[in-house]
């Protein structure tokens, strides 16, 4: 093969030919750069709308336990307010001393009294209220609940048959009504 380029022009031409090269290597790395950030833009409007759709979610779901507890928040406060006024001694309210009192005086031997609990059952100020014990036998028991139905505080006094059918040792519910005196 013949050479008929001076040395100085084929080193020229081998320089072209690189630029050249290199040019159309960087443009065809850029035009897929372009092209494949183009194809990537849907993906990315996408993931950008389904990031914004869960963080309304996300900030609902937040927004309706923040109501939620504040829903329960409510209710504890309402609930300890009802006890509170129930606590409170004022002419609408029968004191608790007074109902502790009759249900103790009443007692009879062979009654062992374990709880009390008390509920307002009425506008008026009518008080339930639950005595728990152990009976020693029915006959103490029975005893015990006639004394309760002679005292004119309680409207009604009601023993479950239940609580009888054990002969010895018996747990007993008795539901009592009392009734708020006027003043």
């Amino acid at each position: 093969m013949y050479h008929f380029l001076p040395l100085a022009e084929k080193k020229l031409l081998r320089r072209e030919y690189r630029i050249r090269f290199a040019t159309v290597v960087l443009a065809t790395l850029s035009f897929l750069v372009v092209l494949g950030g183009a194809f990537l833009l849907p993906s990315w409007f996408l993931a950008d709308i389904k990031e914004q759709t869960v963080e309304k979610r996300m900030e609902i779901v937040q927004n309706a336990m923040a109501k939620k507890q504040d829903q329960q928040l409510n209710l504890v406060l309402e609930n300890t307010k009802r006890e509170l006024k129930l606590l409170r001694t004022g002419e609408d309210f029968l004191p608790f001393r007074g109902v502790l009192e009759a249900i103790i005086d009443n007692k009879t031997f062979g009654v062992s009294l374990q709880k009390f609990s008390f509920g307002r059952i009425s506008v008026e100020g009518d008080m339930a209220v639950i005595v728990q014990g152990v009976s020693r036998d029915r006959d103490a028991l029975v005893n015990f609940r006639k004394n309760l139905e002679r005292e004119k505080m309680f409207t009604r006094v009601d023993l479950p048959i239940a609580s009888l059918a054990k002969g010895r040792d018996a747990e007993f519910n008795i539901e009592l009504t009392a009734v708020t005196p006027k003043q």
